[in-house]
């Protein structure tokens, strides 16, 4: 079926639903034979066509969306699955796609990538460089994967500050972005990059934890989101020599840090409390407060020499150029402390962290599907026919 336009138009998106519900029915209990049949999967032309399904499925739930929201039509997630699909060939465009549920979508999407090695191969080798038609993958500026990363996790981050949104999700997208700088600087790879936005929504999202500590400490562990954060900063203080493009965005760096260190101290206030109080955050909130050592070094250091230069100065407010100009000055007196392992990070399993999870949108996809599949409707004869052709179109 995903191998065949005339089939896949038709039963494509059920096709896809019922592998993702096959594909995680006892999977944690017994060996799955369609797990492993997913993961050897090297048919390119089938890989093409769940590809084109599931582009085809992002782009109609983002026109629905951007319908709804006049003022919106411009926005990132438009442009994101407008590259995706470019990669993708049109002959599915036509599907119907009416009464589906969006958990089967991302369900499927999420286990042929994670199981299948050969689909983002495919997936960035589907377009023909010598089609006419021009496409974002081959038109300028060339858009770099790991910036349209950077951009999706600082824009979810910095959009979705809400009391109602699992704390997990804030912890997940600071972790994407951990992956990507620790890659970065593994390799030394200097991207031409406005970090800036990246830095403040971090921060945003330290303040929105500690605004809503009382709320959110009863859910989750806030200690670790926090930590995260504070390690992507760390990495920028000790390794951002091997990755920032430039001198000057290290005194951006620095200045972004002192400008808002109101943040980081209440961090530490909060983190030295829980610490003291031998709660069961405790461990957390000291891994923390051990994360705020170069940070409040930064902040004591370049407070006192800023101080000092604004008293030799009547005691005028400093302008940010005049700020700057005194942390370039005074990177010399500054004393901080190596830190280890910042680059390393617990490696994603499915197993058993996130068996739960999967469990219960498995039962709640089972049950989407029973409400809107009018199975009282089906002609079982027309179904017998289409079915018993597969093999003779293929």
């Amino acid at each position: 079926i995903l191998a065949n336009p005339k089939l896949r138009r038709h039963l494509g998106y059920d096709t896809l639903l019922l592998l993702g519900i096959l594909m995680n029915y006892r999977k944690y209990d017994t060996s799955n034979v369609y797990l492993l049949k997913l993961s050897a999967l090297d048919d390119e032309v089938a890989l093409r066509g769940m590809g084109a399904i599931l582009y085809n499925m992002l782009s109609n739930r983002c026109s629905d969306f951007e319908n709804s929201v006049v003022e919106n039509s411009g926005g990132m997630l438009s442009q994101i699955t407008g590259l995706i699909g470019s990669l993708f060939v049109s002959e599915d465009s036509d599907i119907d796609y009416s009464l589906r549920t969006n958990e089967g979508l991302i369900l499927a999407l999420y286990q042929v990538i994670h199981q299948n090695r050969n689909f983002m191969t495919v997936l960035c080798h589907s377009h023909d460089k010598s089609s006419n038609e021009e496409v974002p993958k081959y038109s300028t500026p060339l858009v770099v994967p790991q910036l349209g990363s950077l951009d999706l996790m600082t824009e979810f981050i910095a959009s979705h500050l809400v009391k109602k949104l699992p704390t997990d999700l804030y912890g997940f997208a600071v972790g994407i972005i951990r992956r990507l700088i620790s890659y970065q600087k593994k390799h030394r790879i200097r991207l031409n990059y406005d970090w800036q936005p990246l830095w403040t929504a971090l921060i945003y999202l330290i303040k929105f934890l500690l605004s809503n500590e009382a709320t959110l400490i009863a859910k989750a562990d806030i200690f670790a989101t926090i930590l995260e954060a504070l390690t992507i900063f760390n990495l920028f203080i000790t390794y951002g020599d091997t990755f920032l493009p430039n001198p000057k965005e290290y005194d951006e760096l620095y200045y972004e840090i002192i400008r808002m260190h109101q943040v980081f101290d209440n961090v530490h206030s909060m983190s030295l409390r829980h610490t003291n109080e031998n709660g069961i955050w405790k461990e957390s909130s000291t891994k923390v407060t051990r994360a705020l050592v170069n940070i409040r070094s930064i902040i004591s250091h370049f407070t006192l020499k800023i101080d000092y230069f604004s008293a030799s100065h009547d005691g005028q407010s400093l302008t940010s150029e005049q700020v700057l100009s005194v942390v370039r000055n005074n990177y010399d007196s500054l004393t901080l402390k190596l830190q280890d392992s910042l680059d390393q990070f617990e490696r994603y399993a499915e197993k058993p962290k996130h068996t739960s999870f999967f469990t219960q949108l498995v039962r709640s996809i089972t049950s989407a599907v029973r409400r809107t599949i009018p199975l009282a409707n089906l002609d079982y004869q027309l179904l017998l026919e289409e079915y018993s052709s597969l093999e003779t179109d293929r």
